[in-house]
């Protein structure tokens, strides 16, 4: 959605329905980066702020959160997407996480898509 309200109401729809926790981050709204984290959080990072890292960086499992599709390869820009899960490739939870969707909502899919890992320190 473009709409950050809107991505929210679904995404705690689908965290009630699922039985997966509510987990987003700390981030919110702020354009242009269109999530961040905290000014904290970002110093801390050695981030400026805004700052944003996609998920997929070391926090694999089944939750839901709100991503900006920015930060991911193969979605269009500019949007907020529910997601319910990350794992590495070949792994089981994203898998397993989207059947339960599938079953709750017809609109879910699956999409792999690498992360941009950066430097980790």
């Amino acid at each position: 959605s473009s709409s950050y309200a809107d991505a929210l109401a679904s995404a705690r729809h689908a965290a009630k329905r699922l039985g997966f926790r509510l987990d987003l981050r700390g981030l919110t709204p702020h354009q242009p980066a269109g999530l961040t984290f905290s000014p904290a959080d970002c110093q801390q990072s050695a981030f400026e702020y805004p700052c944003y890292v996609a998920r997929g960086r070391g926090d694999d499992g089944a939750y839901v959160s709100i991503e900006y599709s920015t930060a991911y390869a193969g979605f269009r820009p500019g949007l907020y997407v529910v997601i319910v899960a990350s794992d590495g490739k070949g792994g089981r939870i994203a898998k397993d996480a989207f059947k339960a969707a599938k079953k709750r909502f017809k609109d879910a899919y699956l999409r792999r898509t690498g992360v941009y890992m950066g430097c980790l320190h």
